[in-house]
């Protein structure tokens, strides 16, 4: 019995060192430069209100047909005075209930590393590959959205600095 303990013990002394290493502190910077909401927003949120009229992109148009696929909103085609195709997007009852549209617009999830790959240090910055998977995914978005990191994990890149305080995120994929 006493073996056993004093092996889980060295096994998790073991596995918290690991996590204290440069993995472990690129792996928090990385998720504080990538970890932000992904929102479909737009100019003057605070203003919205439904039904709105937006231009079409192909961005827009997975999120917008993942929501009405779930029966969230409305989606109907309509042209501007200008003979632009516009969208008239409107929440549904279910939508409203289910709170889809919040502060941050149409949210989808956010970022999350599952894996450093690999690195190179160099001076005062690092070269990273890393693992991300989407979290806290809404039922619509993981049911409609075809983007990378939604279903199974996806690769992306950083690069990051060190400061006196730690690691900091400067840009990344």
């Amino acid at each position: 019995m006493r073996k056993q303990f004093l092996g889980i013990l060295s096994l998790a002394a073991i596995l918290g060192v690991a996590a204290c290493g440069p993995k472990g502190d690129f792996e928090k910077a990385i998720n504080a430069g990538i970890g932000e909401p992904m929102c479909l927003a737009f100019a003057n949120m605070d203003k919205i209100k439904f039904p709105i009229h937006v231009e079409k992109s192909p961005k827009s148009m997975a999120v917008y047909e993942a929501l009405q696929k779930d029966g969230d909103i409305t989606v109907q085609e309509i042209f501007s005075q200008s003979f632009v195709p516009l969208l008239e997007v409107d929440l549904t009852d279910k939508g409203k209930a289910a709170g889809v549209w919040g502060k941050g617009g149409f949210c989808y999830g956010h970022k999350q590393v599952v894996a450093i790959v690999r690195y190179q240090e160099q001076d005062a910055g690092a070269n990273v590959e890393y693992r991300y998977q989407i979290t806290d995914a809404p039922s619509w978005a993981k049911a409609g959205l075809d983007i990378d990191g939604m279903k199974e994990p996806a690769d992306g890149t950083a690069i990051l600095s060190k400061y006196s305080d730690g690691w900091k995120f400067v840009t990344g994929t």
